[in-house]
């Protein structure tokens, strides 16, 4: 005699399978698809940024900004030469060579009509001679980013509205805003001038004097992260202005295998000071914050020596 379980069973087993197949076969037919859509999109640009050795930033009305590849770092060259920020740069070309339009609008026959018949631009120059120029236009009218195309093509695309904001900057927003280069751990040596009252202190077996220790620290820190705010002088040929021909205050650092030194000069208007350091001529402002921690160590004695027990001390009272 027949299961009545089991014929009840078969049809759910058969209906079960059936939905099985029949998702295996959505997923084969658009599993292709997507790749290809994939693969067409990043051919919009189509490059390596690795490959990128110049970058030309052309706005209408402004100086056009120039960046160039030097030994393995890339460094600004127009409008003024100065080290660049090399995440700045790096990230800005990653953004580039993967851009996947929202929409691609066909040829245009009117560019009028997309803020791109006299459009301002960016130009990834490549190993190789190969140049690739970066044209951008209006954004859109319902907000879904902005108008752009490759020179080289009549196509208009619609682009994420970051790739035009991070592409077209000026000079300072590419520049290394750094003040010193160095890695707190390899300072051994720290002086101070503050008004006249100097203090110094020396780093021995890797100790700091221990009643200053963790000023120390405090303002090591601050200065290995600070960045300048603004540039007030580009050449810094007339120190005097900002107070700076005969700094008030000034830092010195020695580190392992060289050193650098901070001026800080008048106050500003807002608030920051005027400063120069010795990696490069101009003349910056930067946070007064940083000048707490210095003011603190500028008290200290003159001298001041990591504390040790002498050799011969007892161990105990």
């Amino acid at each position: 005699m027949p299961n009545p379980t089991s014929s009840l069973r078969f049809p759910w087993r058969l209906i079960l399978a059936g939905l099985v197949l029949a998702g295996l076969l959505v997923w084969l037919i658009k599993w292709p698809a997507g790749k290809k859509h994939s693969a067409s999109s990043q051919s919009w640009a189509g490059f390596n940024r690795r490959q990128a050795v110049r970058i030309e930033v052309n706005r209408p009305g402004h100086p056009a900004v120039v960046l160039e590849k030097q030994h393995g770092a890339w460094w600004l060259t127009q409008p003024y030469a100065a080290p660049a920020d090399q995440s700045t740069v790096k990230n800005l070309l990653g953004e580039l060579s993967r851009i996947v339009p929202d929409r691609k609008l066909g040829a245009a026959g009117n560019l009028a009509a997309y803020g791109l018949d006299h459009p301002p631009s960016l130009v990834v120059h490549l190993a190789g001679g190969r140049s690739l120029q970066f044209e951008f236009g209006n954004p859109a009218p319902t907000g879904e980013g902005d108008y752009m195309k490759l020179a080289s093509a009549p196509e208009v695309v619609l682009a994420p509205d970051y790739v035009k904001a991070d592409s077209l900057h000026g000079a300072f927003n590419f520049e290394d805003k750094t003040l010193l280069h160095f890695t707190s751990n390899d300072v051994t040596a720290l002086a101070i001038v503050n008004h006249g009252r100097r203090a110094r202190f020396q780093r021995v077996k890797g100790q700091w004097p221990s009643a200053q220790a963790s000023d120390i620290s405090d303002l090591l820190d601050s200065l290995q992260n600070a960045a300048m705010n603004s540039i007030a002088d580009q050449s810094g040929k007339d120190p005097a202005r900002y107070g700076l021909a005969s700094p008030a205050i000034r830092v010195r650092l020695s580190w392992k295998g060289g050193g650098g030194t901070l001026d800080v000069g008048k106050k500003t208007k807002t608030g920051d000071y005027y400063a120069r350091s010795s990696a490069r001529p101009a003349i910056v402002t930067i946070s007064s914050y940083l000048l707490d921690d210095l003011r603190k160590l500028a008290k200290a004695p003159a001298k001041a020596k990591p504390a040790h027990r002498p050799p011969h001390a007892a161990a105990h009272p």
